[in-house]
């Protein structure tokens, strides 16, 4: 019986033992294994794509007076981007507002080079918002009437009657101290862009 027991003992030892080797051995085996899959000659490292389209010029102009913003920016194909924002300060004087705003428009535009470009005004609340793009597919106006009435110039043919105004007759932009200052930013604008874009 006693040897038996050691017997029994004996076997589950061995096994405790073999066990503990082919365990030894799987992890010998399985690092072994990690350090092929991972060795620099056998890993697949996709190269990270370049980002499209970054930006080869871009600034802040902001008018100290009355606050309105352009922001501008040239990317790596070529395409200029205006964005005007008006400030509130005018919004009490209506046509001083959409003054400056047809004037943001006529000015930027005066800025194209290229059939790759976008210009906005950024407003929010007034009717004079608006967003021109021109590319290879042709151009896109979107815009509003004063009354509100949204046009897109590729679904309907036409645009913002203010802006329609704007651009069949630009001496109806008067000049005042706010288009004074898109003036001069656009002169900066186009300084700085200066063989960069197109």
């Amino acid at each position: 019986m006693r040897r038996l027991a050691v017997l029994a003992m004996l076997i589950v030892l061995t096994g405790c033992c073999a066990t503990a080797k082919e365990r030894g051995t799987y992890e010998e085996e399985t690092e072994s294994t990690i350090e092929e899959d991972v060795s620099p000659t056998e890993v697949n490292v996709e190269e990270t794509p370049q980002v499209e389209n970054e930006l080869l010029y871009t600034n802040l102009f902001t008018n100290e007076n009355n606050g309105d913003t352009i922001i501008a920016s040239v990317d790596t194909n070529k395409k200029l981007t205006l964005m005007y924002t008006p400030s509130e300060t005018d919004s009490d004087n209506v046509s001083k507002y959409e003054s400056k705003c047809s004037a943001a428009v006529l000015l930027m535009y005066g800025l194209v080079r290229s059939d790759n470009y976008t210009l906005s005004v950024s407003d929010d609340i007034h009717y004079c918002d608006c967003l021109i793009m021109k590319d290879t597919d042709g151009i896109t106006i979107f815009s509003s009437d004063r009354n509100g009435t949204t046009h897109i110039s590729t679904f309907d043919g036409t645009i913002g009657d203010w802006l329609n105004e704007a651009i069949n007759n630009p001496s109806s932009v008067t000049r005042n101290d706010a288009n004074v200052w898109i003036s001069d930013t656009c002169d900066a604008i186009a300084k700085e862009i200066e063989g960069i874009y197109p």
